[in-house]
């Protein structure tokens, strides 16, 4: 075989290789694309299921900053959901449809899932599980998850207490309330104080939710990026002193006075 014919012989391997590399590339990119916009789609219906369990609309603005994207990135996210009708527009903001519950509560229980494998199977600290589910918790398949449930024996509970929804969904109401009494974890510094009692206009820092704090309130409160070194300061309270409004991470979020005691803080 001649010189020539060698040479010609690894150029076409190499232009072939290069195809097919670029071919790999392009499908994980595609891969990456659409697992980005999966996840941007399931965080907004686990945004707005809060405001499913409180019967309230979520403003835009409000589900912008929890999701910690542009305003109009936002928008393009829920318009989708408009479109295959998970959710709708009132004069308040979003609101979830009856769909769009179901679905949010199946990411709900994926991440609860995977906080349950993250502490039993993992062995991972407790304080490190929640942002472990976070990242989890749109990767699997539906096939899948029900695999992850049954290996993990079907559980009922969550690592932080609250009840994981079953395959079918529709457990908003047996969230566990809150219990009354403040209960300061370990480790929480005396001049900490509930941000119920903060000043209106000082700035704080979130130290921790109290350890009475469980259940779909602790979730929401994670969720909505309540925690420890986030700064967060209340605004003017309103005529009526409940609910009342902060600003945290950019945005404006309404608490009412019994779910606010339940964030400790101290200056900032």
């Amino acid at each position: 075989m001649s010189v020539s014919l060698l040479i010609l012989g690894f150029v076409a391997l190499t232009v072939a290789g290069a195809i097919s590399l670029g071919a790999r590339t392009q499908a994980l990119w595609r891969h990456s694309r659409e697992l980005r916009h999966r996840e941007q789609l399931e965080n907004a219906l686990k945004h707005l299921l809060a405001g499913a369990a409180d019967r309230q609309a979520v403003p835009l603005d409000q589900l912008a900053g929890a999701l910690r994207e542009p305003p109009a990135t936002t928008r393009e996210t829920v318009d989708h959901l408009y479109r295959e009708r998970l959710a709708m527009a009132d004069a308040d903001g979003v609101r979830l449809t009856d769909a769009g519950v179901r679905l949010a509560l199946q990411v709900v229980r994926a991440h609860r899932l995977w906080e349950r494998y993250f502490a039993d199977e993992a062995d991972m600290p407790l304080a490190r599980i929640h942002d472990a589910a976070e990242r989890a918790e749109h990767r699997l398949t539906p096939e899948a998850l029900e695999q992850l449930s049954a290996a993990l024996g079907h559980p009922e509970i969550d690592p932080h207490g609250s009840p994981i929804p079953s395959s079918t969904g529709s457990l908003l109401a047996a969230e566990p309330a809150a219990a009354p009494a403040l209960e300061r974890a370990p480790g929480v510094p005396d001049d900490a104080l509930p941000l119920s009692e903060w000043p209106a206009g000082q700035p704080a820092a979130i130290v921790a939710l109290d350890t009475a704090c469980r259940g779909f309130l602790r979730r929401r409160l994670l969720d909505l990026g309540f925690t420890p070194g986030t700064s967060i300061a209340p605004d003017l309270a309103p005529f009526a002193g409940d609910p009342r409004a902060y600003r945290l991470r950019g945005t404006t979020i309404a608490l009412r006075r019994d779910q606010a005691r339940r964030v400790l803080v101290r200056p900032r």
